[in-house]
Formats: C-alpha cells, structure tokens, sequence
C-alpha cells in the first residue's frame, strides 16, 4: 500500500464548498482514419486494456482513525468502470466554445471520495465528426509529472494496435482493518521523527543563503514584494467555473524564441503577461507596478521514476504587466525567469515539499482553513501560470489522432483566474478557468493571448 505525501493530504483539506481539488484535460480527437465509430463502449474498453499501467484508477483512500495520520490507497473492491467512463452529448456540430461551457459543468463538481478519484467524460457531438475527453483527477493522487505519466499510458505513438504489456486479471488486495492502519502509521510517524532533524539541520544550513538574497539583492528589480498588487481576481471564489481553451503554432512561438535567445517559457509567460495587462486596462484595472505570477515547478529527483503523488514547489516571479512594449516585456520576463532559477537555489522548494510531510490531515486541515482567510485579504501572488512540456510528435487515443490537448486547472480563495499551457505536436495548448463572477469575460483573454503572439511575431522579425 502507498500512503499519501503531506503535500498529497494537502490537496484533500484545501476543498471546500467552493473549491475543488482536482485538475484535468480535456483531449480533442479528429476522426478515426480507418472510418471507425469511436463511441463510449470502444473508449471503455480502451481505458480498461490500460488500467493496469495505472494501479491507482483502481484504488481509494482510507483514513487513518482520528486523522493522527496520511491516508492509505487501497484497492477498490467494488471498482466499476462505468461509473468513472461517462458519455457527454452535445447538440451536433458544436465547436470548441460548447465543449468549453461543458467541461466547465463538469470542472466545478467535487469527486467522490468514497470511489477513485478520478472520472472521464467521453464528448460527442462537435463539428467535423470530431470527439473529445475530459479527464479529470484528483491532486491528492498525481501532479504534472503523474499526468504525463498517465496521459503516456492512454495515448499511443501509431493509431494501430499498440505494444503494452496485456492486462491480467486483476485480483483486489484485501481492505487493511483500522488497527493495521494505526500499527503501519506508528511505524511511518517514527521515520518522520528522524527526516524532521534532518530536515531541521538542512534548513539552517541554507538559512545565510537565504538571507543574503533577500536583504542583498543585486537590483532593485530583484525584490518581489510581500504582498501582490490588487487585481479583480483576486477576491473569494464562488462554486461557478468558466473555462476556455485556445491552442497557438508552436511554429511562432519558436520564432519569435529565436529571434531574442529566449526559452519557450519565456514566451510563454510574455504572452499572459500580455493578455493579463490587456484585460486590466478593459476593466481600469491596471495597477502601476507588475503583476505577481507564481509558477508550479517539479522537484522530483531525475532518478525518481515514481510517476505518483505530488512533488511539486512553487516559485514567485514578477510579471511585466507594467511594460507596454512587448519585446521590452519579453526581456524583463527573461531577466526574471533567470532571477528565479537564483532564487529557487537559495531555498530549494523540495525543502517545502519535504516540510509538509510533519502535519497530520487535522493539522493540514487547520492550516488550510486559516490559510484559506489569509489569502482572501493578503494576496501572495496574483495569478498562476502553468507550463507543461509535452510530446513533439502525435499520439492517437482508441486509433484516434489528438488534435489538441489543453489542461484545466486549480483556483482557490484569492486566486479567481489560473492560466494553464500544454505543447502537443506542434500546438500550444492553453486552459484558463476562472470564476466567471470575477472574470466575467475570459474568453477575451483568450483572444489577447493569440493577438499577443501575433504582436510579438511582427516585433522579433522586424527588430523593433
């Protein structure tokens, strides 16, 4: 049995009446070439000849008695597979707009947590014979690193027969009695007392580091204030989701990287730069100073191979809002993306990561319940902003090719908007979900991200 992370366990307290714990993607699939019906049944049976690559579709939680510690995964007994692979309908010829009101339906309901923590969403009815899927998960079962992993296991490199090792029949481990929970947990709790001293001494060692790059930074430009500036998304959150999903050449992108020495994700993260001060000007919004953005970055080891639970540290940056010209918002992206890497030196977000395995869940309950106030006043940050690098070449799912692959995000109490980006066979694929009584228009940020890439185009070519 696997026991979750602190981290892990942190996902499951941070849900509320308003808020979800869960991510996902929706896949939007062109027609099969062979002229097979690619309907819920073939999509079932699919997933089915590929739950056994994933153990975990196949497995829920169980508490430890009093909360004193982490939850287990065991195996779901009762697990059915037509309960977690659903049919979605839209009206015939409905394009990418419709399917993003759907998923947005579907991104705002909670996952059972008596079941699996996950569910997929078979879509039909959108224009040019094309399907999609929304895949949802829990954050508590796998981050980024996970998804790939899973997503690596559902798609396939050639719309033929694929080569994965065939299923056997699977035989459900027995359900571990409270006792056996509380005998494992006294032994886990003891480890955790030794890595906390060590944990302890790691953290002074890198306390001086520290300092110096917080009271002596190299420029003024350096220092990221306590607190963000305000922006309307930054209020508390209502149960509404909105979503919308756009996809950009990759082609340009890598142009327009070129021109300038830049990396993809400084690009990327000028574009929302971009289209967030865009917005902002719409609604008199526009704060003088930049925008704080925070970005998700993995801190697992390259040897790690464990594709489960959640390894994950963020990272503090500024975001060139302030700046009216977009190639000059491109070099203070670069200049503080590098700043970044510094300062994510200084103190390794895997210490953070580490450090959240000492709160039992009634800790990390607490600490989220007075976190969740916190940021309703006091805004760290303003907005996040995901980027995860996917497969150049295409993949297939049920003989399918992917046309497009877009995550949906996690917003929270403070954190009305997140803007999420997945690069897919040449496409750059953005989610953004926000809560639509705070961001009322997003499809115009959506808009703006491809103007933006269009303005940063002409600028890089033109060199001026």
């Amino acid at each position: 049995m696997r026991q979750l992370s602190g981290m892990d366990s942190e996902f499951l307290a941070m849900e509320s009446g308003s808020v979800v714990g869960h991510f996902g993607t929706v896949t939007l699939l062109a027609p099969p070439a062979d002229g097979r019906v690619l309907d819920v049944r073939v999509v079932r049976a699919h997933v089915a000849s590929r739950l056994h690559l994933v153990p975990v579709l196949r497995q829920r939680l169980v508490p430890v008695m009093w909360g004193v510690d982490q939850p287990y995964w065991v195996d779901d007994r009762a697990f059915d597979l037509t309960r977690h692979v659903l049919e979605v309908r839209l009206p015939e010829g409905s394009g990418v707009d419709r399917l993003s009101e759907a998923v947005a339906d579907l991104h705002r309901h909670r996952l059972d947590r008596n079941r699996p923590l996950w569910e997929l969403y078979f879509v039909t009815g959108l224009s040019e014979g094309r399907s999609a899927f929304y895949l949802k998960i829990h954050h508590a079962v796998m981050d980024g690193a996970g998804w790939a992993s899973l997503m690596g296991a559902l798609l396939d490199k050639e719309p033929g027969p694929p080569d994965v090792p065939p299923p056997r029949d699977w035989r459900p481990e027995p359900v571990p009695t409270h006792l056996e929970l509380l005998s494992m947990s006294g032994w886990s709790m003891a480890r955790t007392s030794l890595r906390s001293m060590k944990l302890g001494l790691e953290f002074m060692a890198r306390a001086p580091a520290l300092t110096a790059r917080q009271i002596m930074p190299l420029s003024q430009s350096e220092v990221i204030p306590l607190t963000a500036p305000p922006a309307p998304f930054n209020q508390e959150i209502s149960g509404a989701r909105s979503c919308v999903l756009v996809d950009l050449p990759m082609d340009s992108v890598q142009t327009v990287r070129r021109s300038v020495g830049a990396t993809v994700n400084d690009v990327v993260m000028t574009l929302c730069a971009g289209a967030l001060r865009r917005w902002l000007q719409d609604h008199d919004a526009l704060p003088p100073q930049p925008l704080v953005a925070v970005v998700p970055v993995s801190v697992r080891a390259r040897d790690d191979r464990e594709p489960l639970g959640n390894r994950l540290g963020l990272v503090r940056g500024l975001l060139p809002t302030h700046l009216e010209d977009p190639l000059a918002r491109l070099a203070a992206m670069r200049e503080e993306m590098n700043r970044a890497r510094e300062r994510r030196e200084a103190l390794p977000p895997q210490l953070l990561v580490d450090a959240a395995d000492y709160a039992p869940p009634l800790v990390a309950e607490a600490g989220w319940w007075l976190t969740s106030r916190v940021m309703r006043r006091v805004n760290a940050w303003n907005v996040m902003i995901s980027n995860v690098r996917g497969p150049s070449a295409p993949r297939f799912f049920a003989g399918a090719r992917v046309i497009a692959n877009y995550p949906v995000s996690v917003i929270v109490h403070g954190q009305g908007l997140n803007l999420s980006v997945f690069s897919i066979a040449g496409r750059l694929c953005f989610g953004l979900v926000a809560d639509p009584t705070l961001v009322p228009d997003l499809p115009r940020i959506g808009d703006y991200l491809a103007e933006e890439l269009e303005l940063l185009c002409s600028a890089s070519t033109s060199g001026h």
